[in-house]
Formats: structure tokens, C-alpha cells, sequence
């Protein structure tokens, strides 16, 4: 099983990634046979071509399907943004700002709103917000607000998946408020015991996740990300390594993560 992390609209980057990973042709086109692949989510926003990673994954998903493969795709914070700011973007939340300004100051683009299909759109709000797979919990923010959802990732899925197909803009609210929470992982903060409450009530012996780039973490240069975290005593990952921040990115092979040397992560950085 393959994961890449938050693509942000770097297009390139993502399609030259899943090419030296054999896992598309030189026509972008799905090459990987009955592989199994995951995106942790934030396919927009922050970069110039988040639509057209959404129809890449979108055009991958049927591609794979077609021939016995796989591939999934997370519900990330700026997935939830992008839609509330389309279907109610007048609707003053209790954070002090519409859903439109929100999604605008957290690098939203009028090019990706304007391109966004009605079929785009629900796609998006039908993508899940877990996935366990391998043993593996896979969830898009490091957070443990999916507990507050369901004891399960399916009641999890359906949970979030209800409240953002409601006409009602503070079900969406309840779902994009948690949704910045970020760093529950990190040792010096609880992060360990955290993390083994949510795989004990979620499932999974460890999590992969994306949301809080690499670099916010580690002080590093983005340039600098060139694979996955390990920490938290080896029970968390996190994929996303910065590719809107100018990390080149990475795609992970599950297969390897034992081979990963776990790092200790004591200090909460701001993101």
C-alpha cells in the first residue's frame, strides 16, 4: 500500500511522485495494476492547481477500480473549508468570520472555487474521514476529534459524511471547527497516550496521518523532507512533508515503515 501526503495543488509534484513510484504512466494515467493507494487529503488550496488534483485523483480512483487496484482519499480541513465556502459562504461562524474568509485566509483560491464541479464537490463531501487498512489508522489531522463522532471509523464516516450533505450551516460548523485541531500526538504533550486511545476506540495498531507538515515539527527546511516521521514512540507517522512550502514530497511504502527509526517529538510547534 502506497500514501502520499497534502498535495495543496502542487500537480507536478504530485504527478512526478506517483510516476517514480510506478504507480502512473507518462499520460498520468493509473500503471500500478492491483496496487493499493492513499491520499491523506487537502488536495486545494496553497497552490495554483488544486482542482486538477482533484480530477487526477477522481480519474486514478475509476482507472484503478477498472483493473483490481485501489485508490482512497482522506477528508482533509481544507476539502470541509473549500465546500462550506461554496455552499454558504455569507454564514458567520462563532470563530468570527464567514466560511468564505475563512477559507480565503487559509490560502483558498477563486480559481478553484469557480472550477469546482457540482460532481467534484460531492465526491468531496463523500470522501471518508478514516480509513483502517494494514493495521494501519489512516485520518487526515493529528487529533483526536474523530472520537467525538463515533467509537468506529464507519460510524466516524457517516457521522462527518451526514453532517456535510445537511442544509444546516452549523452542522457543517461542528464539523470544521475540530477539523484545525493539530499535534495530539506529541510525546511531551500527552501525545503518546493519546495516541493509544484513539487506535484502542478506532482501530489500527498505528496511525498515519497528514495535516501538520513535516517541518512544523522538526524545525527542518522543507527542501530538507524527503520521507515520512516517525514518532510518539512509533505509534504515529506523518506523511505530509510541506510540498506547498517547497518540500519535493514523498510517497511512502507501508511495507517499509518498520524499517523507520522513530524520532522523539516533545515540543508543540504552531502550524
Amino acid at each position: 500500500m502506497y500514501v502520499i501526503g497534502d498535495a495543496h495543488g502542487q500537480l507536478a509534484k504530485v504527478r512526478r511522485l506517483l510516476s517514480s513510484s510506478g504507480l502512473i504512466d507518462s499520460d498520468g494515467n493509473w500503471s500500478a495494476g492491483s496496487a493499493t493507494l492513499l491520499f491523506t487529503g487537502d488536495f486545494c488550496d496553497r497552490g495554483p492547481h488544486g482542482i486538477e488534483v482533484v480530477e487526477l485523483v477522481m480519474r486514478l480512483q475509476e482507472q484503478a477500480e477498472d483493473v483490481g487496484g485501489s485508490v482512497a482519499a482522506l477528508l482533509g480541513n481544507h476539502e470541509v473549508m473549500l465546500l462550506g465556502a461554496r455552499k454558504f459562504p455569507e454564514f458567520e461562524a462563532s470563530f468570527g468570520s464567514s466560511f468564505y474568509e475563512l477559507w480565503e485566509f487559509n490560502g483558498g483560491h477563486d480559481s478553484d472555487l469557480r472550477q469546482l464541479s457540482d460532481g467534484q464537490a460531492e465526491w468531496l463531501a463523500g470522501l471518508r474521514a478514516l480509513v483502517v487498512a494494514e493495521e494501519i489508522l489512516f485520518m487526515h489531522c493529528d487529533a483526536t476529534f474523530y472520537m467525538d463522532f463515533g467509537k468506529t471509523a464507519d460510524d466516524v464516516n457517516e457521522a462527518i459524511r451526514a453532517m456535510l450533505h445537511s442544509e444546516d450551516p452549523h452542522a457543517w460548523e461542528e464539523v470544521m471547527s475540530p477539523y484545525f485541531d493539530r499535534g495530539a500526538f506529541i510525546q511531551g504533550h500527552g501525545g503518546v497516550a493519546a495516541a493509544k486511545k484513539v487506535l484502542q476506540t478506532l482501530g489500527g495498531s498505528r496511525i498515519v496521518h497528514g495535516h501538520t507538515p513535516i517541518p512544523y515539527l522538526t524545525s527542518q527546511n522543507p527542501g530538507e523532507v524527503t520521507g515520512p516521521l516517525l514518532y510518539a514512540e512509533g505509534l504515529c507517522l506523518d506523511v505530509d512533508g510541506g510540498m506547498y512550502m517547497g518540500g519535493p514530497g514523498f510517497v511512502v511504502d507501508t511495507t517499509e515503515i518498520p524499517l523507520l527509526e522513530s524520532v522523539g517529538i516533545v515540543g508543540r510547534e504552531s502550524a
